[in-house]
C-alpha cells in the first residue's frame, strides 16, 4: 500500500514591473503537510516588499479554497497600487464623428490619444445605413452646430506602488488640435460658424465652404448633399443625386440624374441625361451642350454648342453660342431665345416658348390636373348617389365641387402672371427649319419654310407673331 508523499502548502508572489499590481499562486498542502496560514502569507508578502493595496478579503478566500478544496489557484491579483494621473494641458475634445475625421487624417494617432476621446453619447450613425448611394465619406456640419469642447488644464497626481513607493506622474501624450477657418470657441464650447465640410489638415480643423471631388461621383462618394459650393473634376455616374446650397463647377461631362444648386451651375463639358434626368439651379446655368434631360434655371441658360432632345426652361433667357443649335427640344424663356440654328433639315419637331413663366405654367397645369381628378370623382359619386341616395355621398360631392371651384379661382388669378413679357423674342442668326413651333405669350406660329437670319416678335396690336430680317 503506497503512502501519498507529504508537502507543505506554498504561495508564490510576483510583482508587476510597474509595481501597480501583485499576483500570487496558491498551492495546497499534500498528505500531512502544513496548510496555508495568514501568518505565512503575510511573511511572504513582506519578503516581496508588498505593503500597499493588499486585497486581504481575496487572500482569505483563496486560503480557504486552497485548504478546504485542495485546489490550486494561479494568477490571482492580491494587491493593487494607485496609478499616477498625468498632467493635462488645455485641449480641445471633439465629438466622435469629428474625432473620427482627425484619426483618419492623422494615421499615427491612436483612438485613445488625449484630444480625440470618443464621446459616448454620440453614436456612429453610418454603421446602420444600407442604401449605399446614401453612404457618404464626407462629414458635413451646419452653421451653429457644436463640434466639441475645451477641456481646461488639469494637474495630475503621483501614484503609489504596491511596495508603497511613489510613482511619479508621466508626461501625457496630448494631441493639441487647433481651431481654424469658420470655427468659433465660445464659453469653452466649439461651434461651426458656417455650414460646410469638416476637415482636418495637420492639427488644424476647419469648416470648408467648398467641397472638391477629384474623382467621379459614384459609390465611393454616395449622393452629394452639401450646403456650400461643389467642384467636380470627374464624371457623375448615372443614378446619383447632387444637391448643393451654393454653386456647382463640373470640369467633366455630367451624366445627370438629379442635380440642384441654389447658386450657379457650370458644366464645362456639357450635361447628358437619360430622359428623366433633371438639372435645376436658382442662378444661371452654363454648359457646352445639353442632351436628353430637363434643365431649369430661375435666371438664364447659356449653351455653347447644342441642345438636343431636352426640355430647357429659364425665367430670364436662353442663349446659344455662335454656332449653337436647338434640335428636337422644348425651350421656354421669359426674356427670349437666341440661337444660330433652330430645328433641322429632317424637320424634327422643336418648340420655342417665349415670354411665358414656366413655373406659373407648371403650377396651373398641376391645378388643372387636380381639378380634373376632382370632377372625375364627382361624376362617380353622382352616379352612386343616383342609385343609393345618402347624406354622406351628397356631402362628399359638395366638398369636391368646392375644392374644384377654389382651384378654378386660383388659376384665374394666375393667368395674369403667366404671360410675363410680351417683348420677348426668338432670334435666329443662322437657319430655322420647318417643324419648329413658336409661342410668344398666347400667340402661336408654325414654321413651314426654311428661313435664315430672322427674328420673331409679338405684334401687340394684332396679337400675332411677326417675322423680321436681321440686318447683318
Amino acid at each position: 500500500m503506497s503512502v501519498e508523499p507529504s508537502s507543505d502548502a506554498l504561495i508564490a508572489v510576483d510583482v508587476a514591473p510597474d509595481y501597480l499590481t501583485a499576483t500570487a499562486e496558491f498551492v495546497p498542502a499534500r498528505g500531512d503537510g502544513r496548510p496555508l496560514s495568514m501568518e505565512y502569507v503575510e511573511h511572504r508578502l513582506n519578503e516581496a516588499g508588498i505593503t500597499n493595496g493588499v486585497l486581504w478579503d481575496v487572500i482569505q478566500e483563496a486560503i480557504a479554497a486552497c485548504t478546504d478544496e485542495k485546489r490550486k489557484i494561479a494568477d490571482l491579483t492580491i494587491a493593487r497600487g494607485s496609478p499616477p494621473e498625468p498632467d493635462l494641458p488645455e485641449r480641445i475634445i471633439l465629438m466622435e464623428r469629428f474625432a473620427a475625421v482627425a484619426r483618419e487624417s492623422l494615421p499615427s494617432v491612436t483612438p485613445g490619444e488625449q484630444g480625440l476621446h470618443s464621446s459616448p453619447e454620440i453614436a456612429d450613425g453610418r454603421r446602420a445605413r444600407v442604401d449605399y448611394k446614401a453612404v457618404s465619406p464626407y462629414v458635413i456640419v451646419r452653421r451653429g452646430e457644436e463640434l466639441g469642447r475645451v477641456e481646461q488644464e488639469m494637474i495630475g497626481t503621483d501614484g503609489l506602488g504596491v511596495n508603497s513607493r511613489e510613482l511619479p506622474r508621466p508626461t501625457a501624450t496630448v494631441l493639441k488640435l487647433e481651431a481654424g477657418k469658420n470655427i468659433e470657441i465660445r464659453d469653452n464650447e466649439v461651434y461651426a460658424l458656417k455650414s460646410g465640410l469638416f476637415q482636418v489638415r495637420g492639427k488644424v480643423f476647419s469648416v470648408e465652404e467648398t467641397l472638391e471631388i477629384t474623382g467621379e461621383v459614384g459609390y465611393r462618394t454616395g449622393n452629394i448633399n452639401f450646403p456650400g459650393n461643389l467642384i467636380l473634376s470627374g464624371e457623375v455616374k448615372d443614378g446619383f443625386r447632387i444637391w448643393v446650397g451654393g454653386s456647382i463647377h463640373a470640369k467633366a461631362t455630367v451624366d445627370a440624374h438629379e442635380i440642384f444648386a441654389r447658386g450657379e451651375i457650370l458644366a464645362a463639358e456639357g450635361i447628358i441625361g437619360r430622359g428623366e434626368a433633371t438639372v435645376r439651379a436658382v442662378k444661371k446655368i452654363t454648359a457646352k451642350f445639353i442632351e436628353n434631360c430637363r434643365v431649369e434655371s430661375k435666371s438664364s441658360i447659356y449653351v455653347k454648342n447644342s441642345v438636343v432632345n431636352s426640355k430647357i426652361s429659364a425665367l430670364d433667357r436662353v442663349v446659344m453660342g455662335d454656332k449653337g443649335k436647338i434640335v428636337g427640344s422644348e425651350i421656354r424663356a421669359v426674356e427670349g431665345v437666341s440661337a444660330h440654328q433652330v430645328g433641322n433639315s429632317a424637320e424634327v419637331p422643336t418648340t420655342i416658348v417665349c415670354g411665358v413663366d414656366f413655373i406659373v405654367e407648371r403650377m396651373m397645369s398641376q391645378m388643372q390636373e387636380q381639378q380634373q381628378q376632382l370632377m372625375t370623382r364627382v361624376q362617380a359619386l353622382r352616379a352612386q348617389f343616383a342609385n343609393n341616395p345618402q347624406q354622406k355621398t351628397a356631402a362628399q360631392i359638395r366638398s369636391f365641387e368646392t375644392r374644384a371651384r377654389e382651384l378654378s379661382s386660383k388659376m384665374a388669378e394666375m393667368i395674369d402672371r403667366l404671360d410675363r413679357n410680351e417683348a420677348a423674342e426668338l432670334r435666329v442668326l443662322g437657319t430655322i427649319y420647318p417643324g419648329v413651333r413658336i409661342t410668344i405669350c398666347r400667340a402661336h406660329l408654325s414654321i413651314t419654310e426654311k428661313k435664315s437670319a430672322v427674328v420673331y416678335t409679338l405684334d401687340r396690336v394684332s396679337g400675332r407673331i411677326v417675322e423680321s430680317k436681321i440686318e447683318r
